[in-house]
């Protein structure tokens, strides 16, 4: 039996008796959405020390420990997290968070999710993490050092300024106490917080904290509103409503820190939303100036910044302004190795053992494959293949994960691919003819044969589902000793469909030479293979001693069936039109039938449901923003009502033109149908949402039972998998057309309008299911 093979454990799993490792009634120790939630305790998750965890620990420990007195207090840097959607940034920023409690109990560390605006609204999501009694206390350790200046030159009293020097009693109590000057302590305390801050509004308001009856005035200028008539006769007369304002205020809250000895911890996760928000290169150039000074503010301040998002981070032109971002760590898919930590450590904390079972150590490196290492992706698959043990009561093979990635994921089959390989080289012109001799309950020798302009075989290509041990390398081998021999010295083009080790790719080497196996992935497939098959043809015909005609008699067939192929899509593609309209007239039919029943008091839509709890209110504007998005993306609905207006000195045809050059631009009808097709996944997702909703005790009020919350993970897993399926590449096209406007035919000119980016898709669509389970954990309170 190969190693790898499925097979029954022992009672306990392991040869001790009276113990099972995976019991079919014991907890999954994975979560079907893996989500990092920043208030989750460092017990409750599981953290790998991955190169990028060390480095970033390693940074943040140093900040911490760093030596600092009063004439040269501590320094302040940045640390740069970045990396694409799943791989873990908001995992390790709730890491560092929890680190800066554990390690500096003095401190406070502020996390806040970066929003899709200006750094005045990053100042106001700050502002309302910030703890008041944080502040209070840091301000009342300002005056407290006042107040013991003044009683050091009074005697007897030497022992109450060493005892306010210390925290160990209120100023304010002692001021009262003692009958001291307090107008005068306080305008001695204001000179300080100037001097500190840098800002004669912010020292001026930081020193009328002190006074309990209008703190709430001044908190609420601090959060941003304007300033009401008690701050004017005081001299404050702005609103934080600037960047420069807002930077000037963040940093001024650091420098209250460092100028106490304190550590000030700043985290800010998907920073790149605020410098993607942006609807033109010159708003993106104004917004550079501020980050550049917040940057360069840092150092000074002594605060300890954590910046996180995607790489795009790092990418921003101007030289010195990403010399200022510190160190930058790259969160990079997790190695075979680390996963299997991290299922040890999983098992660790749920079960109490560190086995790896029920995963075998080619399962483990399957399920690497398939996700890319990717932790949201291949947590969710040890969620499924976890329950699958739990049922079953066996280990978990490779086959096994393939089996139920394919079912959770919609991954390709050997099936899948067969089709798209006749798909790929018949639009190209290729000749391709199905293979045979298919043994008896067996794979093919063969999957498809390419011919030259003569019809011989110059090219066998052969699909297998994955190549894991030495007997699939065996097989490979003996695949393609019959196709050589049925074809004499036909070259032998693989493609894998699943995990490809190293080790066994070099094995395949001299089975395929001179081609290299091909590894199925959806984005660069197609020319991947057009590129190998064709470089086959070509080497053959190099090799032979050609007649010139023939060689155009081959190209010119090779047109005539591109040809034939192209027409055939496009019969296909007007016949599904003709259904889409069809199909749209009838739900648009539905549609007015359930605006009439609820004018007549039925069941209200979505967004006027969504008034009725902040939790719907707060998902539904998450799926309104994509479907916003999604519809400034596709304009073709305004185009098309275009065609049929006429506009004095406009030419009669000018709509339709304009149409037609949209899809030239597009290259079809694929960037439509992929942007119907996500719509209506979110719109599906919504739905489902609702129903949701309708049915669990966050209705009436109450808080989502663990069985209730579970069944919203899956549904948000179940998008996710879908959206990954998404050819975004599609959309980018669709998005460069919508960004012109089409004149007339051949011109295109530049619309003044803002364009959308393929990046502002993916932040909005990729983590939709994620910001839905957030909003909930958060209005039924808990940790998010």
């Amino acid at each position: 039996m190969p190693s790898d093979q499925a097979v029954r454990p022992t009672p306990d799993g392991a040869g001790r008796p009276g113990r099972t490792l995976f019991p079919a009634d014991g907890v999954n120790p994975y979560l079907p959405t893996p989500v990092a939630r920043v208030g989750d305790s460092a017990t409750s998750v599981v953290t790998v020390a991955t190169t990028a965890v060390v480095r970033a620990r390693a940074a943040l420990d140093e900040y911490l420990r760093a030596p600092h007195t009063p004439e040269q207090p501590r320094k302040g840097r940045v640390l740069t997290l970045v990396g694409d959607f799943g791989t873990g940034k908001t995992h390790l920023t709730a890491a560092l968070r929890r680190r800066v409690l554990e390690s500096a109990p003095a401190a406070d560390p502020v996390y806040l999710d970066a929003p899709n605006g200006t750094f005045v609204d990053l100042y106001r999501r700050f502002i309302a993490q910030v703890k008041r009694p944080r502040v209070m206390d840091l301000l009342s350790d300002y005056y407290a050092e006042v107040v013991a200046d003044e009683l050091e030159a009074t005697p007897y009293a030497a022992r109450t300024a060493a005892r306010l020097r210390q925290g160990e009693i209120d100023p304010v109590a002692v001021v009262a106490r003692l009958h001291l000057p307090d107008r005068l302590l306080l305008q001695r305390m204001q000179a300080t917080l100037i001097r500190v801050t840098r800002d004669n509004d912010l020292g001026t308001a930081f020193t009328l904290l002190l006074q309990p009856e209008v703190q709430t005035l001044v908190w609420d200028w601090l959060t941003g509103n304007p300033p009401r008539d008690f701050l004017q006769e005081r001299g404050i007369f702005r609103t934080i409503a600037t960047d420069s304002a807002a930077l000037d205020a963040m940093a001024a809250f650091g420098r209250l820190h460092r100028d106490r000895g304190r550590p000030a911890v700043l985290m800010i996760d998907e920073f790149d939303r605020v410098l993607s928000a942006v609807e033109s290169r010159s708003d993106f150039a104004d917004r550079m100036g501020p980050f550049k000074r917040m940057l360069e503010a840092v150092g000074e301040s002594g605060a300890f910044v954590v910046l996180a998002g995607m790489p795009e981070i790092v990418k921003i032109p101007d030289e010195s302004t990403r010399q200022r971002l510190g160190e930058i760590v790259e969160l990079t898919p997790m190695t075979v190795a680390e996963v299997q930590e991290f299922i040890r450590s999983s098992h660790r904390a749920v079960r109490g053992d560190d086995a790896l079972e029920p995963f075998t150590q080619q399962a483990v490196e399957t399920l690497v494959a398939l996700t890319k290492g990717v932790p949201r992706q291949f947590i969710t698959l040890c969620h499924y293949l976890y329950g699958w043990a739990q049922g079953t009561q066996e280990l978990i093979s490779p086959e096994v994960v393939r089996q139920v990635s394919g079912a959770h994921f919609d991954l390709a089959s050997v099936l899948d691919v067969r089709r798209e390989v006749h798909q790929v080289l018949t639009k190209v012109g290729i000749r391709v003819s199905s293979g045979h001799l298919r043994e008896p309950g067996g794979e093919a020798p063969v999957d498809y044969w390419v011919s030259d302009s003569q019809g011989e075989y110059r090219c066998a290509i052969l699909l297998a589902g994955g190549v894991v041990s030495p007997a699939d390398v065996t097989e490979v081998r003996q695949r393609a000793a019959r196709a050589r021999a049925e074809a004499g010295s036909v070259e032998v083009v693989l493609v894998v469909v699943g995990y490809l080790t190293e080790a066994f790719a070099a094995q395949l080497v001299p089975i395929l030479k001179p081609n290299d196996p091909i590894v199925y992935g959806r984005e660069s497939f197609p020319e991947t293979l057009q590129s190998v098959v064709t470089g086959v043809l070509r080497r053959h015909r190099e090799t032979v001693t050609a007649n010139p005609l023939e060689v155009i008699i081959d190209g010119v067939e090779r047109i005539t069936r591109q040809q034939s192929t192209t027409q055939e899509l496009i019969e296909y593609v007007a016949q599904h039109l003709a259904g889409i309209g069809e199909t749209t007239e009838r739900q648009l039919s539905e549609i007015r039938r359930e605006v009439a029943s609820t004018t007549r008091g039925g069941e209200p839509p979505a967004s006027a449901r969504s008034a009725a709890t902040p939790t719907l209110a707060a998902v539904d504007e998450l799926f309104q923003d994509a479907l916003r998005l999604l519809s400034s993306i596709d304009r073709m609905e305004d185009d098309l009502s275009a065609v049929f207006v006429e506009t004095p000195g406009r030419p009669a045809n000018a709509g339709v033109r304009a149409v037609q050059a949209r899809l030239r631009q597009q290259e079809g009808f694929s960037p439509l149908g992929t942007a119907v097709f996500l719509g209506k996944l979110v719109q599906a997702f919504q739905h489902a949402f609702l129903d949701w909703y309708d049915a669990s005790e966050l209705r009436a009020g109450g808080q989502p039972s663990p069985a209730e919350r579970d069944r919203l993970d899956r549904i948000c897993t179940r998008y996710e998998a879908l959206y990954h399926d998404i050819p975004l590449d599609e959309l980018k096209k669709l998005v460069e057309s919508s960004a012109r406007d089409p004149e007339h035919e051949g011109i295109v000119s530049r619309l003044a309008g803002p364009t959308i980016r393929l990046d502002d898709i993916r932040r909005t669509f990729a983590e939709l299911g994620v910001r839905v389970g957030r909003a909930v954990d958060g209005s039924a309170g808990r940790p998010g």
